[in-house]
């Protein structure tokens, strides 16, 4: 592996940063109010800190939130680059000057893929751990949803500045009926029964804001309240997590089929929270669904990494992507087994890549969970109709979504069966952005699903 000092020699690098020169006085230019400029704005952060894998991710979070300017898609590629990742760096430098030709991004992108031809990928570790950010943005990202301005949770924090505290936990209880896995809803529970008096049922409240949300700023709140109110009583920040986990009365059987996978070397064990999200996700699915699931034997197997299980995947390449690693996978579903993984993995040393934030574990559910269901069915991809359901949607993608989301619309066999899983996942649940995007560009292939598995 190449030390730091000679990546910052090379002359890619130097092209790089010659490339932004003229960075500042465009940033100047945009707008006050750009959508994804708060995932921009951390992106940044995160590339001068050197922290170029947590910056590309954040750098495209900020073109799918909708940011409408060029300079993000030539950082995701600077960003891309500066990690090593060349191949994707080639490409997303084509994608600017495809898509923005004629701009001062363009003419930068032109200059470098010219320096980056034929350059193979290599590994490049992050600086540090990725810098965070105080915005809304980077809350929700960490496991903590927002706050709808008209939803019962919203009426009870009205309540409960009022000090009208049984009201505010009248709609705290309705809103968790909605959204049992929303922490912000137990923590103003844990605020409504701390301002009553009622000592044991705030600590219960805070308690479950720690297990479903440690990672988040609202976790921290909860925990140092927990400190104070039961020393000792608040649950450890990466605490062992059983090999299994088990219902509630009031959980649907498939919660049994939740299994969490012993991390190998030394690696932090998986977070109570993703076991949380497994859970949240199970309670979200319809009831036909979570039972068809059950019965057919389905499991929800949870990791750190696809190593803790397969330990000779570390240099394995994807089946059908060959610039993909198995490791860096966020999930694979075998027949009607689901593993989800935290965090992808640098190869030479064996650690982990910054883990994936709460939402993005959820969707991933969601979606390997719609392979499931694919495979429970007698393998509905096989089905001609779909097939050419598949065929006559993709005709009429807009350009923008194929460019925002690659992995529907390849022309491999994947493009077909990715999209059959994510639309499933939007059926039984996911709200994501990017399954609504996905399901409303695909019609036919929603409606002849929605029909077949009585949704």
């Amino acid at each position: 592996m190449p030390s730091r000092k000679s990546i910052l020699e090379a002359p890619v690098y130097l092209l790089l940063l010659a490339a932004l020169a003229f960075l500042p006085a465009m940033a100047q230019e945009a707008p006050d109010q750009v959508k994804g400029q708060a995932e921009y704005d951390q992106a940044m952060q995160n590339y001068k800190q050197r922290n170029y894998q947590a910056a590309a991710k954040l750098f495209w979070d900020s073109i799918v939130a909708g940011n409408p300017l060029p300079l993000p898609w030539l950082m995701a590629a600077h960003a891309n680059a500066g990690a090593g990742k060349n191949t994707e760096a080639r490409r997303l430098y084509a994608e600017v000057l495809k898509t923005f030709p004629g701009s001062r991004e363009a003419q930068a992108a032109k200059q470098c893929l010219i320096k980056l031809k034929g350059k193979p990928d290599r590994v490049v570790e992050d600086q540090g751990g990725a810098v965070t950010s105080t915005t809304a943005t980077s809350t929700a990202s960490a496991g903590v949803p927002p706050i709808k301005p008209d939803s019962d949770l919203a009426k009870a924090i009205s309540e409960l500045k009022k000090k009208n505290y049984d009201q505010a936990l009248a709609y705290t209880a309705s809103h968790l009926k909605k959204d049992p896995g929303d922490p912000n809803a137990y923590y103003y529970q844990a605020l409504c029964h701390h301002y009553k008096g009622k000592t044991a049922q705030a600590v219960s409240n805070y308690q479950k804001v720690v297990e479903i949300s440690p990672d988040s700023s609202l976790g921290a709140r909860a925990r140092s309240v927990l400190n104070k109110l039961a020393p000792g009583s608040s649950p450890a920040k990466a605490n062992a997590v059983a090999s299994t986990t088990s219902a509630s009365k009031s959980d649907p059987a498939l919660v049994n089929k939740i299994n969490v996978l012993k991390t190998l070397d030394g690696r932090a064990p998986v977070r109570q929270a993703t076991v949380e999200s497994a859970k949240y996700v199970i309670r979200c699915l319809p009831p036909k669904i979570a039972e068809m699931l059950f019965k057919g034997g389905a499991t929800i197997n949870l990791a750190s990494n696809m190593v803790d299980k397969w330990p000779d995947s570390l240099h394995e390449k994807h089946p059908s992507l060959p610039d993909v690693y198995l490791r860096d996978e966020p999930g694979r579903t075998y027949g009607h087994d689901v593993y989800i993984y935290e965090a992808a993995m640098y190869p030479d040393s064996g650690r982990l890549c910054p883990r994936y934030p709460q939402d993005q574990v959820r969707h991933r559910i969601f979606h390997e969970l719609g392979h499931a269901i694919d495979d429970l069915n007698g393998k509905l991809t096989n089905v001609d109709d779909l097939k050419n359901a598949y065929k006559e949607d993709k005709k009429h993608v807009p350009g923008n979504v194929s460019n925002l989301y690659p992995a529907y619309t390849n022309t491999k066999a994947d493009g077909y069966e990715e999209t059959v899983a994510e639309i499933i996942g939007g059926l039984i649940g996911c709200r994501e952005k990017e399954t609504r995007i996905v399901t409303t560009s695909f019609p036919r292939v929603t409606r002849w699903l929605q029909i077949r598995l009585g949704l």
